[in-house]
């Protein structure tokens, strides 16, 4: 029976989003396994058109209620008029899951995969996609895991690469030093999140997984997701705002404020 893989994301997302989850798509047909998303627009349509360009099946797991609601990528759609609970049954049908970028949508997907003790590979919109599909291929769904990819400009990435190898080659390494996520349960400090929307270095979705994770542990913690920005604040006020919630949770925390 071929390798059923699952790719999730944004349905509506950069064009450097999009070319990654094309690759991804296309890398999946290649391996011989059968491409499952959500079938509608965004990663989905991009993994959709690359899977279905090199020859391969793509099922879309629909939300709504009509087969015309599938991008025209989609082999065979499957309609569950379940609107976001249908991700159950996309992720109950994958051997391993890709995310491609995302939002709060991947995230709950992300969620339900690992829940069910699916394989997890996350990337962003770097050079990595391929290679993302490889590891699901040779790994399958043996063990849930998340392997952390920055973008290309994350220079860290490269240097863990020369010391640890390739994530997919590798990947026990990689998972003694994905401390963190895999370790949640270990932390109690209370902690902030505060992340640039459109920030490639240190991606959104990755600080959104261990908010998540801390809230579901009853950790103290907050996100706070500034709009429009990158790695480094550049907008005064949300600068200003950054300063203000540092001095009010160590105040919190630590005691008062100075």
């Amino acid at each position: 029976m071929a390798l059923q893989i699952g790719v999730v994301g944004e349905g509506a997302c950069s064009r450097a989003t999009a070319r990654t989850a094309e690759r991804v798509g296309a890398a999946i047909a290649r391996a011989g396994a059968v491409l499952f998303c959500g079938g509608r627009t965004g990663v989905m349509e991009a993994a959709s058109r690359g899977a279905a360009r090199a020859g391969g099946a793509v099922v879309g797991v629909l939300p709504g209620f009509s087969r015309r609601d599938a991008n025209r990528w989609v082999t065979i759609p499957v309609v569950t008029g379940m609107d976001q609970a249908r991700n159950v049954v996309l992720v109950r049908s994958c051997d391993a899951v890709i995310a491609v970028g995302g939002s709060y949508g991947t995230l709950s997907e992300i969620a339900l995969a690992l829940k069910v003790g699916k394989r997890v590979i996350v990337v962003g919109a770097g050079n990595t996609a391929i290679d993302a599909v490889t590891q699901a291929k040779k790994l399958g769904a043996e063990r849930s895991a998340i392997v952390y990819r920055k973008g290309p400009d994350e220079m860290p990435a490269y240097d863990y690469e020369y010391e640890l190898g390739s994530p997919w080659n590798h990947p026990d390494a990689w998972m003694r030093i994905s401390y963190p996520f895999l370790h949640a349960e270990r932390i109690k400090t209370p902690t902030l999140f505060l992340c640039g929307e459109k920030d490639f270095n240190v991606p959104l979705l990755n600080t959104e997984q261990m908010y998540q994770a801390l809230r579901t542990l009853g950790v103290p913690t907050e996100l706070v997701i500034y709009p429009g920005q990158f790695h480094r604040l550049t907008k005064p006020s949300y600068i200003l705002d950054r300063y203000k919630r540092y001095l009010d949770w160590y105040g919190k925390y630590l005691g008062s404020k100075p």
